[in-house]
């Protein structure tokens, strides 16, 4: 029998049903680059200073904390060109994340920004500690040192971490190991690709330490874990309205025992094998259903679940 170890941890209550925030006015030139860099940096600089949280959605500055430093702020833009206009009026709003997407979107990204502030001595910020897809994951990078491919090229270990809200207002934090090669140019440093590595001769290299055995990503990722959130069982965060705790339920939510796993005939089963050691599988849990990528090595027994994703058809 094998276990599948989901990487994941899930809140202890319904905490993401609904969140009290409060949000005001404000229009600022976003086709400006200058302005949504200043911006970025400004939200930034009154997290660590003031301990607001602040994100910007659609004409509305949402936000949990004081309200001055974020006026402050604007205004400063204001007279430098870069917000158009806002408003002093402040509202009171209750997030329902689980029914209105757009709230969904507030209160991830709210959380997100917390959780980088409760963790911020353990996180890389500069430049890219807080880099964002456009899935809503986001990326933590601890303070390491740079594992060299080349003279110019090198690549960190990181977690991606994506926060999952259920509609029965439990939140899961599913994480996993991403390995980010970087460049070192004229102009700066810059994330490269992998056919840039191949130009330059270093994409086996590289490979050879970004695609691990199921035991070796397994052991790697709760390093990086431990290096960041300083343990390996649970992630604490203060959002100020409320205190988010997220940890390991394992026995009830977050293993499955398999009795077999195929490598011969994986038709007979309910999932894709994507790679010799990669498969999809659809899992069922108390709070929802969820399409995981995991790896597994037949000559391991503890397959290691990754995140959630989304199949294309076919």
């Amino acid at each position: 029998m094998s276990r599948l170890k989901f990487m994941g941890l899930v809140s202890e209550d319904e905490a993401f049903s609904s969140i009290s925030v409060k949000r005001f006015g404000f229009n600022y030139y976003t086709h400006i680059p200058e302005a949504n860099k200043e911006l970025k940096y400004k939200l930034a600089e009154i997290t660590r200073e003031n301990n607001t949280f602040a994100v910007l959605h659609e004409n509305y500055m949402y936000f949990i904390g004081d309200e001055e430093p974020l006026f402050d702020m604007a205004e400063k833009l204001q007279n430098e060109g870069f917000v158009r206009d806002f408003s002093r009026n402040v509202e009171e709003c209750l997030l329902k994340p689980t029914n209105i997407e757009s709230h969904h979107h507030v209160t991830r990204r709210l959380f997100y920004v917390a959780l980088k502030s409760s963790y911020r001595n353990s996180i890389k910020q500069a430049p890219f500690g807080g880099r964002k897809d456009e899935d809503g994951r986001i990326v933590l990078i601890p303070p390491q040192g740079r594992n060299y491919l080349t003279e110019e090229i090198y690549f960190y270990y990181g977690l991606q971490v994506l926060l999952e809200l259920l509609p029965s207002g439990f939140g899961v934090l599913w994480y996993d190991l991403l390995t980010i090669p970087r460049m070192i140019t004229e102009k700066g440093e810059k994330r490269v690709s992998y056919p840039v590595l191949r130009r330059y001769g270093v994409l086996d290299d590289f490979r050879e330490y970004s695609v691990l055995s199921s035991r070796g990503r397994f052991e790697k990722t709760n390093e990086f874990f431990e290096k960041i959130f300083g343990n390996k069982r649970e992630v604490r965060v203060d959002m100020k309205v409320k205190k988010i705790v997220l940890t390991e339920k394992s026995e009830k939510f977050f293993h499955l025992l398999l009795h077999h796993v195929p490598h011969v005939k994986p038709l007979y089963y309910p999932f894709k094998i994507i790679t010799h050691h990669t498969a999809v599988i659809n899992v069922s849990t108390e709070f929802s259903s969820s399409t995981c990528i995991f790896q597994y090595n037949g000559r391991s027994n503890i397959p290691h679940c990754m995140f959630p994703v989304k199949l294309r058809e076919g």
